[in-house]
This record gives structure tokens, C-alpha cells and sequence, in this order.
């Protein structure tokens, strides 16, 4: 039987806040993905601002100090849920993609891995697609804990399949699966009802084939490299 086309590495990198090297390029070319990861001009922070709230919030690209001080983001601010005169409510920040990048299809994948640091404060991950409603979003939870050292970070798989069809935060009854060749955009939400002030570290989102990046961490496990 004729073998298939050799699929793209199991784990890819979809952000790099610092830049892409030279060594990271080649060595993406190398393993035969067209992927450019998105760096941090390609990012917008967007709160209830936009319709008069109070919610402050600033996202600032951190560099890389070594093993575990990789280079990263913090998305961080004030939350108000104080709406502002003629609204009913309020109170969200988020961090997400310019609207207009290109986001590169994920066909290949079927989840995502995020690398990130929290406060405890229950985030939302967001991917955005090709819809004829404006305002669709596919939505999961992003669970954090309140880092006990700035090295803390926590690894949160998101299966494609996990993500929840919303508009403007509300569930829609008719859930549609995410098409990951259509991706339009990625980004955070804060918009759990407390106010005061919330910060998120986010050092990589990367685009996996769960059952390859398994047997991937397994090899490299056995072989005393670790897992990263």
C-alpha cells in the first residue's frame, strides 16, 4: 500500500512573543509546516471600554531569562463590573488577535496546548471562525491557580471538540464544530463578575495532535530529556 503524505510535527508553536529565530524557522521548514507563529504586533487588548465601562487592562511582551524564564506576555489590569449609564452590564478585558490576521489552518491538529501562569481568576479561551454571524465564538474554560513562583507555569490542554459554539457569551443551542481550516482569530477573555485587578502569563500557544504529542512526551521521558 502506497504510504500518505507525511503529516507536520505533532506539536507546533502559534505564538512567539520575542520573535522567531532563525534556528525556530529553519528548523519549522525543515519539518515541513508552513506555520508562522503569531508575535505580539498581531495582538490587541480590548475591554469594556468599548462601551463605556471602566475595565482597564495593558498586555506587554516579556523577554526570556533562561529555562523556565522562557520569553512570554502579561495580559493584566482592572476589572469594573460598574456599567456605565444607559448599559445593563459590564466588566470584561480581553486579549486577542488583530482583527484581519491571518490565522494559519489547523486541519492537521486537534487541540491546543497553552502554557500559561495565573491568578486563580477563571479565564476563557476563544477561537474565532469563519461565520455568517458576527460575533460567533468558540469558547472553553481556562482554569488557573495563583503561581507560588514566576517559573509556575501550567500546561491546559483544550481539545477542538471541547469548545463550546457562543455569541457575545451566550451558548448557542445549535452547536456548530469548530473548523480548524477557517480559523479568523485566538484570545483570552476576563469577564467573571469580580472586580479588582487579575494578571495572566501566557508563555506559548501550540496547535497539537494529542495522541502524537503524548507519544512524543513519552519517548522524550524515557530518554531523561524531560517534557517541556
Amino acid at each position: 500500500m502506497k504510504a500518505g503524505p507525511a503529516l507536520p510535527q505533532a506539536v507546533v508553536r502559534l505564538t512567539a512573543w520575542g520573535g522567531w529565530s532563525k534556528a525556530e524557522a529553519e528548523a519549522a521548514a525543515e519539518a515541513g509546516t508552513e506555520i508562522e507563529p503569531l508575535e505580539m504586533g498581531s495582538w490587541m487588548v480590548v475591554t469594556d471600554e468599548t462601551i463605556q465601562g471602566s475595565s482597564r487592562a495593558t498586555a506587554e511582551a516579556v523577554a526570556g531569562d533562561g529555562p523556565g524564564y522562557e520569553a512570554h506576555v502579561v495580559f493584566k489590569g482592572e476589572l469594573s463590573t460598574t456599567p456605565a449609564p444607559g448599559y445593563d452590564r459590564s466588566g470584561f478585558a480581553s486579549f486577542r488577535t488583530v482583527p484581519g490576521t491571518t490565522v494559519p489552518s489547523l486541519e492537521y491538529y486537534d487541540a491546543f496546548e497553552i502554557v500559561c501562569r495565573g491568578d486563580g481568576r477563571p479565564y476563557q479561551f476563544n477561537v474565532g471562525c469563519e461565520s455568517v454571524v458576527p460575533d460567533d465564538l468558540h469558547q472553553a474554560a481556562l482554569p488557573t491557580h495563583e503561581a507560588s513562583a514566576a517559573a509556575d507555569w501550567a500546561v491546559v490542554r483544550i481539545p477542538f471538540d471541547a469548545l463550546i459554539m457562543t455569541w457575545r457569551g451566550f451558548v448557542q443551542v445549535e452547536q456548530l464544530k469548530l473548523d480548524s481550516r477557517r480559523i479568523t482569530s485566538l484570545g483570552f477573555t476576563l469577564a467573571d463578575g469580580v472586580d479588582g485587578p487579575f494578571e495572566l502569563a501566557i508563555r506559548d500557544i501550540r496547535a497539537i495532535r494529542m495522541a502524537d504529542a503524548d507519544a512524543d512526551a513519552g519517548d522524550a521521558a524515557a530518554a531523561g530529556g524531560g517534557v517541556d
